[in-house]
């Protein structure tokens, strides 16, 4: 059977090691103290989705599936969500920092609009490259041209 990413480092898959040291950055990011206010109004709502964005499509890169991507997405949501709501409930312990419920919704945009940008593409790339039965492809000209034998092995990987 092949591997999803033949991309590893120490054995462990290239998507899972960014994955992880992305969360540290995020954890790390979202629990030191913030600094001193100047007095301008300011809005780090970018931020927060940029990096939930990050995190939710990470996660979709990083955890496997060969069947039911749905399941997949679902496992996404619960694990980053669940996260966002860690993230900001633990802030209160931080000095400086504040639990905001407009950032906790910011961070779940990031995760759903990640999320729905993931399954659009692969639902897409399933369309568009979807093997066919017959090991020829016509072209729009009407050349009969052969298919590639990776899309017609069963064990290819899948986004």
């Amino acid at each position: 059977m092949r591997r999803l990413s033949p991309l590893t480092i120490l054995g462990i898959r290239l998507a899972t090691l960014i994955l992880i040291a992305d969360w540290i950055l995020l954890f790390s990011g979202t629990h030191l103290p913030s600094p001193p206010t100047t007095g301008l109004p300011r809005s780090d709502k970018l931020q927060h989705f940029i990096a939930f964005f990050g995190l939710a499509t990470l996660l979709c890169w990083a955890i496997p599936t060969r069947r039911r991507p749905w399941r997949k997405i679902a496992w996404v949501l619960v694990i980053a969500i669940s996260y966002a709501a860690f993230d900001e409930w633990s802030q209160r312990f931080v000095p400086r920092r504040q639990v905001d419920i407009k950032d906790f919704y910011t961070n779940v945009s990031g995760i759903l609009a990640a999320t729905a940008c993931y399954a659009t593409i692969r639902f897409v790339f399933l369309q568009v490259w979807k093997p066919t039965s017959d090991p020829a492809i016509e072209d729009p000209a009407g050349a009969t041209l052969p298919m590639p034998q990776s899309a017609l092995r069963p064990d290819s990987p899948q986004l």
